[in-house]
């Protein structure tokens, strides 16, 4: 869509800065935990072109060890290390004002300010959802691609459609747009299929609103409404794919990079309780592989739930802050050296436990989460008398050494403190 600059609007941006450009990312920061505990990599990362440019470690110096009396000093040791690559990715969400809406308010910021609220209130609940969503991810077998929901379960046909390798539809939502397709469909604009969800009804089953549809087994599910406008390979690179031992990572593969792999304790798919012995051996062992003490531990709500249940008398509960400011309590354990957050969040599939070094994970933006002045902060629409305000960001997540994080899989859960998005 194209636009051309406002003129005369300069008391309604005014009031829209007032009221809403740093409101909206405090939201984030209050509401998206992960958000507003990482850290930002300015510093570390490089803008060279078109991609973020970073030093990623894989091994230690092992340049210090005993030497016999007056013995010749070890020889300088170099870390072993890598080039890190990756693409920005865009992040923006909009809301649109009539000349109607702008006139009435004219001669009241307030009142312009209170016309405006649910058309902004919708604009921040829409970016918090996809900020948290994508930050979390989703990681299939069959694709190292971001932006991909799930897979369709089997060829099918009908409105209720199955998918595997989906998180437990926790990061899907009744009203959501989606495309279905391969590869080669979603990259070429041409999805299979473009449908609503009009219901979850299970960790694999969703309803689609509409007529009957056919998909194929294995085909990718994606956020979008049309073939030019999806969210298929537009991900930030979410923690999914971060903590894993398989698939190449901003282009380090640990198939030859072996260090370049988080740690991974899983139990074949068959669902296991959780326990101090499974929590402590995970902290031990990214210690011992990476020199590192995770100290963000997160997992869905349902997850952490479990957690605080088989504590009982011992659940510890204290204060935290990060970067945003807001205190929060959340349950916490000692990592070995101090009491760590262990965090809930509702995008995390159920199941799993997240070990998190959040000195090796950072969120650059290479353009700040903030409104798009490009032309004018409201922008006029063509062909039209509506104006329209963008809000967004472009950036992505970093991870500077893969080991220094893990995860505990196939964890057995409460299904009865698990509730689906209505």
């Amino acid at each position: 869509m194209s636009v051309e600059k406002t003129t005369g609007a300069g008391g309604f941006i005014e009031a829209l800065k007032e009221t809403y450009e740093d409101g909206i990312k405090d939201q984030l920061n209050r509401d998206v935990v992960l958000y507003d505990a990482l850290q930002t990599g300015t510093k570390k990362v490089k803008l060279e072109g078109k991609k973020l440019v970073f030093s990623t470690k894989l091994g230690r110096a092992y340049g210090a060890h005993a030497i016999a009396e007056n013995g010749t000093l070890p020889a300088a040791g170099t870390a072993t290390r890598a080039r890190g690559e990756v693409e920005p990715k865009d992040v923006w969400g909009r809301a649109q004002l009539t000349k109607r809406l702008m006139a009435v308010s004219k001669t009241d910021r307030g009142a312009f300010a209170d016309a405006l609220a649910d058309k902004m209130d919708d604009l921040q609940e829409d970016l918090k959802y996809e900020v948290a969503r994508a930050l979390v991810g989703n990681k299939v077998s069959t694709s190292t691609e971001t932006g991909i929901l799930g897979l369709i379960d089997q060829d099918q046909s009908g409105t209720q459609i199955t998918l595997k390798e989906n998180s437990g539809n926790v990061q899907l939502r009744p009203g959501m747009p989606l495309v279905i397709g391969d590869n080669a469909q979603l990259g070429g604009g041409t999805p299979e299929n473009t449908v609503t969800i009009k219901s979850i009804d299970t960790t694999t089953k969703i309803t689609v609103d509409g007529g009957s549809i056919d998909v194929d087994n294995g085909d990718f599910v994606a956020r979008g409404t049309s073939g030019t406008v999806n969210a298929y390979k537009e991900e930030f690179t979410g923690i999914a794919h971060i903590v894993d031992d398989v698939g190449a990572l901003y282009t380090i593969d640990p198939s030859t990079s072996p260090q370049w792999a988080a740690y991974v304790d899983d139990n074949s798919n068959v669902a296991r309780p959780w326990s101090h012995d499974l929590m402590n051996k995970a902290f031990r062992s990214i210690k011992t592989q990476s020199g590192k003490r995770p100290d963000y531990v997160t997992g869905h709500d349902a997850q952490v739930d479990e957690i605080a249940n088989t504590l009982v008398s011992d659940v510890r509960y204290e204060p935290c802050k990060f970067k945003g400011g807001y205190e929060r309590s959340f349950l916490t354990w000692n990592n070995g050296e101090r009491d760590i957050p262990i965090v809930p969040d509702d995008m995390f599939e159920p199941g799993k436990l997240v070990f998190l070094s959040m000195d090796c994970l950072a969120m650059c933006e290479t353009v700040p989460m903030g409104f798009d002045e490009t032309d004018s902060l409201l922008q006029r629409i063509s062909d039209s008398v509506s104006y329209e305000i963008v809000y967004g960001t472009i950036g992505n997540m970093v991870c500077y050494q893969r080991n220094a994080h893990g995860v505990l899989e196939d964890l057995q859960f409460d299904e009865t403190n698990f509730a689906f998005a209505s």
